[in-house]
């Protein structure tokens, strides 16, 4: 039975529901809850055509770290330590217990009582909380913290200091005992149905492939009979042209045989057609949308607030930041529609472009800024939303890993400094529309190459999930590269990303897309963010002159497109 729940303790696999009945352990459909003691797969599980979901695949790593070792992960991501806070006082804890890093409780710990008290109340000590204004802040940062730890499964508990900012005071994991009680249990049950579901749905999409592979079938053997009383047709034609020819110049007697040959050929071209109508289109019901930012720059390269010719657009608005204070809507945002391939949402985030540019004026002068930085003490997101399909923290490595760390090797040296406040990794939010928000990136809108490429590998991440092998994102030293800005030792993974995406299934189709910016990063690229992004979006820049600045020119970084 396809689609069950495994605990590993590293030595051996149980299955949650205690059913032994199937040797070999998990396959491809099944997941695996990790132990403190490892995953128990053998060696070079990663690379197996069969690879199951594997969660908590850091607990073994995380078990052997000591504090010190947690503190400097969490703080290189932007996560508050609390040991680092100095003289503060604890006015509350919280407790966030966290399911592939969404929460499945969220307890207030009420102030410590006696031991005696604590065993006869046991967890009455604990209040839960329900989704009020607090919960969400709780739950993103307890996220960031466990998947700052290379976890997707723990309980993290938050210190609130008394102005009210919280901090990581913990993390603990699970033990495999835990999974069989409580909320643990639940969630592993909705994991469970989740996995059953998706079993029978590829099952279902199986069925309907044989079918229209029985269909094309059928389509071939009408065309072969057609053609082989065409070909008889023929014969008889060419041998009646034969016998006309006899009394006929030769080269009549050719060009009628010509064009024989061509209708022949014509046929056989409209044979290829017709199978190529019943070729069945792989692409899933994923959909990928997005919300890039941009800055308006005057001509001293001072930021003009968005919100001036933007606020209550449809399709373009601006976004929020606080300024000493106050909040302002200085920066411009795109909302495209979604859509299911890399041309389409380009088409639409180029369409809001354009509505966007008869609603600011010419005059006076402004540029259009994207990248990570563009001006200091902003930083621009390049969002992206996905649908379709289950967020998992391996998914979240992947685009990590994919997208993320190749944009790095492209961005500019100042545009680093916006990591890790913005830009972190493994940045995400749900959406009302049942997908996930991916917020890691930088505003790709400063290079429709690497925004077509962004798109197109959030695709692969999100079709090929349970097939990429290589995820440099659990590797530390690329963690480490990416943090620090280091895009020479970042580009240490590529040819092994390149080897890795190329062989899936979707690649052939998304490649188009991929392999200009693969290109870029081995020729030494930088995106620039110097430009006004309309030129490249091919977007009419007022009366047509260089908004650049004046020395655009003459630098001789090598720029993306």
């Amino acid at each position: 039975m396809a689609g069950r729940v495994w605990l590993s303790s590293g030595a051996e696999f149980v299955p949650f529901d205690g059913i032994v009945g199937r040797a070999g352990g998990p396959d491809a459909e099944d997941a695996v809850l990790a132990g403190r003691n490892g995953i128990g797969l053998a060696a070079g599980w990663r690379e197996s055509a069969k690879q199951p979901l594997v969660i908590n695949a850091g607990a073994a790593a995380f078990s052997s770290w000591d504090e010190e070792e947690v503190r400097r992960r969490l703080v290189r991501s932007g996560t508050a330590a609390w040991r680092d806070v100095q003289g503060a006082n604890r006015v509350a804890s919280y407790e966030v217990s966290l399911f592939q890093l969404l929460p499945i409780a969220v307890e207030r710990k009420r102030k410590r009582l006696s031991s005696y008290a604590e065993v006869l109340l046991g967890e009455v000590n604990k209040e839960v909380l329900s989704e009020d204004a607090r919960y969400k802040p709780f739950v993103r940062l307890a996220a960031r913290a466990l998947y700052a730890c290379g976890l997707d499964n723990g309980i993290v508990e938050l210190a609130e200091g008394e102005q009210g900012r919280c901090f990581v005071a913990r993390i603990t994991l699970p033990s495999l005992a835990d999974y069989r009680l409580g909320h643990w249990k639940e969630a592993v049950l909705r994991l469970e149905d989740e996995l059953g579901a998706g079993v029978r749905e590829r099952e279902m999409d199986r069925e309907r492939e044989r079918e229209r592979e029985r269909e094309l079938e059928q389509v071939r053997e009408r065309g072969q009979g057609q053609g082989q009383g065409q070909e008889q047709e023929q014969e008889q034609e060419q041998e009646q042209v034969r016998e006309q020819g006899q009394g006929q110049e030769p080269e009549l007697a050719q060009e009628q045989e010509q064009e024989q040959e061509q209708e022949q050929e014509r046929e056989r071209e409209r044979e290829r057609e017709r199978e190529r109508e019943w070729v069945v289109t792989t692409s899933s019901s994923i959909l990928i949308g997005a919300d890039p930012e941009f800055l308006l720059l005057d001509g001293d390269g001072r930021v003009v607030s968005a919100a001036r010719y933007l606020e209550g657009g449809h399709g373009a608005g601006c976004d929020a930041v606080v300024v000493r204070g106050q909040i302002r809507y200085p920066i411009a945002e795109l909302r495209p529609a979604p859509a299911a391939t890399p041309d389409e949402l380009a088409r639409n985030i180029r369409k809001l472009l354009q509505q966007a540019s008869q609603r600011i004026p010419s005059e006076p002068p402004l540029r259009w800024a994207a990248g990570g930085m563009p001006a200091a003490g902003f930083a621009l997101g390049g969002h992206i939303h996905l649908s379709g399909v289950s967020l998992t923290g391996r998914l979240l490595r992947l685009l990590d890993s994919y997208i993320a760390f190749p944009l790095a090797m492209i961005e500019s040296s100042a545009e680093q400094s916006r990591r890790p406040k913005y830009g972190f990794l493994g940045d995400f939010r749900l959406q009302p529309h049942g997908g996930f928000e991916y917020r890691t990136l930088p505003s790709w809108l400063v290079s429709p190459l690497a925004a077509k490429a962004a798109f197109a590998l959030a695709l692969l991440c999100a079709r090929e999930t349970n097939t990429l092998s290589y995820c440099p994102a659990e590797e530390e030293r690329y963690v480490a590269a990416y943090y620090a800005g280091d895009s020479e030792v970042l580009r240490g993974c590529l040819d092994q990303l390149a080897s890795s995406m190329a062989s899936t299934s979707s690649y052939h189709e998304l490649a188009q897309w991929i392999e200009p910016l693969l290109i870029s990063i081995r020729q030494g690229k930088k995106w620039d963010t110097e430009a006004d992004l309309r030129t490249k979006w091919r977007i009419p820049v007022g009366s047509g002159e260089d908004r650049s600045p004046a020395n655009h020119a003459n630098r001789s970084v090598r720029v993306l497109e």
